[in-house]
């Protein structure tokens, strides 16, 4: 799995599965469980062509928030995995280089962190497959961050599309609050 010598805190997370529409427009309001849901077209590399949902149960649950050149939280990751059933899943979100990552809808993304720094950074991957490129979209809904740049709520909806291809992989992940702060 690829670490970044920059990341912050990695903190664990409590919750409970909500419905997920996977929807890059998504329901809206901040995070009340931990939870990843996503729809793959056929055709989509990542997915296969299938849809999954994870609740905090079904494995282990990290999640990190990084900084930015201007000491600015402009990246998060959450990395939830069940290495004994043979699956592992990351989500990377990123605001272009020099901006805070906030509340908001962020257009035109391209592969973390291989991203030009004018353009948010989306990355969806796991389980042996990745893009080598991609194009989508993320809105983030929800977002605090607690002391040690920990992340303690997120609610975001993403859309990506590998290898320049029309098939999309839509999803959606909540991450409740910390119950450790």
């Amino acid at each position: 799995m690829r670490r970044s010598a920059r990341l912050g805190v990695i903190a664990a997370l409590s919750g409970t599965i909500v419905a997920c529409s996977g929807s890059p427009s998504g329901p809206s309001g901040p995070a009340t469980s931990t939870s990843l849901s996503f729809k793959s077209d056929p055709g989509d590399w990542i997915g296969a062509g299938q849809s999954h949902s994870y609740a905090l149960a079904d494995g282990t649950w990290n999640t990190l928030a990084d900084f930015g050149d201007t000491r600015t939280t402009n990246h998060v990751r959450v990395t939830v995995q069940n290495i004994g059933a043979g699956w592992w899943w990351d989500v990377d979100l990123a605001a272009p280089k020099g901006q805070m990552l906030a509340v908001g809808a962020y257009e035109d993304a391209r592969r973390y962190p291989f991203q030009p720094t004018t353009q948010p950074g989306l990355n969806f991957d796991g389980t042996g497959r990745g893009c080598n490129t991609l194009t989508g979209r993320f809105v983030i809904l929800d977002l605090a961050l607690g002391p040690g740049n920990t992340v303690d709520r997120l609610h975001a909806t993403f859309e990506q599309h590998c290898e320049g291809g029309s098939p999309a992989l839509t999803g959606e992940i909540s991450v409740a609050a910390n119950p450790w702060r």
